[in-house]
């Protein structure tokens, strides 16, 4: 007679070989529904995990991007640079041309200069050639075309303070071309210049061309000036006075000539 333990061993080992075959016929049913009943929370964990590789992937992207512009800002700037240096060098190149077709290195020796800082308020600008470079106090400065701009006042290591000819404290002996009539130009402060002393006998012409008669050591003849404006003359003063229209707006000016020796 069976026992009653074994009976029960018996009927589990049935039932767990029962479970065995159900799962075997039936695992791709269970599989299905396992996937069926587990397909939205397995979606929301997808397209979370998605989204945050999308974020995660826009923001490398986005990083890689920014680098990216940067480095192309960087290399624009870099390229403008040199764009503007070249324009720089070409026009530099332009008016030394200039300057040897008017034969300036025949008569003088000089050297380039560059404008960085302009007061039109005190008529004075800076220049980046100094001692180093051979500049001395009282040297004239000129433009390409043989214009003073006017004269060095103070030298330091690599830079230079140059007075305008407009400056209150410049004054020069000129002639004015094709006449034998001489007078004293001089400055009068905020760009301005006039010329005095030229006897009332004297025929003042407007827009005859002004130069420097070269009777002082600091300003060699020859340099063009400016050409006379508004005529000032009266019967009670021994002398003329005239407005000297400047041929050379120093605004515009990038590079000068430091006259050395003539």
């Amino acid at each position: 007679m069976i026992r009653k333990k074994d009976k029960n061993r018996i009927i589990l080992f049935f039932i767990i070989l029962l479970i065995t075959i159900l799962v075997l016929v039936f695992q791709v049913s269970i599989r299905s529904f396992f996937y069926t009943i587990s397909e939205p929370v397995q979606q929301w964990l997808w397209q979370k995990g998605k989204n945050s590789s999308d974020f995660l992937d826009g923001l490398f992207s986005f990083s890689t991007l920014t680098k990216e512009n940067q480095f192309l800002k960087e290399e624009n700037k870099e390229l403008l640079s040199k764009i503007v240096d070249l324009e720089d060098l070409r026009q530099e190149n332009e008016e030394l041309r200039i300057a040897l077709d008017l034969g300036l290195a025949d008569d003088y020796e000089f050297i380039e200069t560059r404008v960085f800082s302009i007061n039109l308020e005190q008529d004075f600008i800076l220049v980046n050639k100094g001692k180093q470079d051979g500049v001395e106090k009282g040297m004239a400065i000129i433009d390409f075309h043989n214009v003073l701009i006017g004269r060095v006042e103070e030298v330091y290591a690599n830079q230079s303070k140059v007075f305008l000819v407009s400056n209150n404290n410049i004054k020069f002996s000129i002639e004015i071309e094709g006449e034998k009539i001489n007078g004293l130009a001089k400055g009068n402060g905020n760009g301005e210049m006039f010329l005095d002393l030229v006897p009332k006998e004297e025929e003042l012409i407007r827009g005859a061309l002004i130069t420097t008669a070269g009777l002082e050591a600091d300003f060699p003849q020859g340099l063009l000036v400016g050409r006379i404006g508004d005529i000032e003359k009266t019967d009670l003063a021994p002398f003329q006075k005239a407005n000297i229209e400047l041929l050379s707006d120093v605004r515009k000016q990038n590079n000068l000539l430091i006259i050395l020796a003539q």
